[in-house]
């Protein structure tokens, strides 16, 4: 049997990759999607692997910025990973997902998010669910409450920049998001919501504090984004979906499963489905921790031991002291002969990264059998673990 070679690919594979897209995810795309798609495509870097030159599996990678600890981190998102059934148990996924998670470590990107098609399958590979978010529906009689206005709401387009401010205003103050620059606004979402409407609240003194982008169609509101910055601009903004009330039956929408709207609802008995989101991965732990925002100080006579489980990077399993030197936290990789197992925290990729993030806290972990290590370093790691919020995610690709 001929070798299977992964590569990196162009646009002369772009319609190859389409073709194969649409076959895994059962989507027919017209020649206008399909251009648009393409012009996107040009924004990330495509790994396939080809049998006889033909595309067998592809994964498209891009390379993003998230919020995350009052900063700025790079982040590599993984797409349209798909692979033709004729080629299927044949670890093509795998492969791709490795070499991948290479060329990240290689770019300095410390974190990888997925919208997953099975848990289950990118557990395996170190990835872990972090955001969910909460869908609601609401009939006639559920509306929310008709309130006065405590601002302003002006309708408008997609194009309006005053949707980018709140938007930026709101991701500085909720961790795990995209920060969305203009390319994702100008040839992502603008194209996927063109045909929406939009409404902006404003506070009293004419400042952009919320908006929503909606469409109104068969005598039902679905609002694709909710986003506001502040309890007024929510009030509002919930005021004008229910003065449809005459046009609609039905009111949808969805927000991240760390802010729950139920309460906040005349009716809380609304039908709300949770929805498992996305998943994120450390890539690189030396370069993660080395960034992160540890409080306190490692006693000098101490040291904090890891033991790292992730069989798949290679360069992120084994044995991690850190220590302090100079007000910094210093993180190396050792040996196992350099650590008593007695003094070692022993955890995977998988809860190392929901730790981390904010997902779960220390003493969580420990009590569901997440992590195992002495009441010492127990100890030594809690008082240098930050308060965080926790992360959230409301964009797709």
């Amino acid at each position: 049997m001929t070798a299977f070679e992964l590569k990196e690919f162009g646009e002369k594979h772009f319609n190859e990759a389409l073709d194969l897209a649409e076959y895994a995810f059962q989507n027919k795309f017209t020649p206008e999607e399909r251009k648009k798609k393409n012009e996107l495509a040009k924004y990330g870097t495509h790994y396939g692997v080809f049998y006889e030159e033909q595309l067998a599996a592809r994964l498209f990678l891009l390379e993003l910025n998230i919020q995350l600890f009052d900063q700025q981190i790079k982040m590599g998102g993984i797409s349209t990973v798909a692979t033709y059934p004729e080629f299927r148990r044949n670890g093509l996924v795998k492969k791709l997902l490795h070499h991948s998670l290479v060329e990240m470590k290689k770019k300095g990107i410390f974190v990888s998010y997925l919208h997953p098609f099975s848990i289950p399958f990118y557990r395996k590979f170190g990835w872990e669910l972090f955001a969910n978010y909460i869908h609601y529906t609401l009939g006639k009689s559920q509306f929310p409450s008709r309130e006065s206005l405590k601002g302003s709401i002006r309708r408008s387009t997609i194009e309006d920049l005053d949707i980018r401010k709140v938007y930026q205003e709101y991701v500085s103050n909720h961790p795990g998001n995209l920060i969305r620059d203009h390319i994702w606004w100008a040839k992502r979402l603008q194209s996927k919501w063109e045909n929406h409407e939009v409404a902006i609240s404003y506070d009293e003194s004419k400042r952009p504090s919320g908006y929503l982008i909606y469409k109104i169609k068969d005598n039902g509101m679905k609002v694709e984004e909710l986003i506001y910055l502040n309890e007024d601009s929510r009030i509002d903004l919930f005021s004008f979906m229910s003065q449809h009330d005459s046009m609609l039956e039905e009111i949808t929408f969805k927000r991240p499963h760390t802010d729950e709207m139920a309460p906040l609802l005349p009716d809380p008995r609304v039908q709300q489905e949770i929805h498992p989101f996305f998943m994120a991965r450390i890539v690189d732990v030396v370069g993660f921790l080395e960034l992160y925002p540890f409080k306190g100080t490692i006693p000098k006579e101490k040291a904090l031991y890891f033991h790292i489980e992730d069989p798949f990077c290679e360069w992120n399993d084994g044995y991690f002291s850190l220590h302090h030197e100079n007000e910094k936290v210093h993180i190396t990789k050792i040996s196992q002969e350099q650590v008593s197992n007695n003094d070692v925290i022993t955890i995977s990729i998988n809860d190392l990264t929901l730790l981390l993030f904010g997902c779960q806290t220390l003493s969580q972990l420990h009590n569901r059998r997440k992590l195992r290590a002495s009441k010492e370093q127990l100890s030594i790691l809690q008082t240098l673990l930050p308060e965080l919020t926790k992360p959230e995610f409301i964009d797709f690709f």
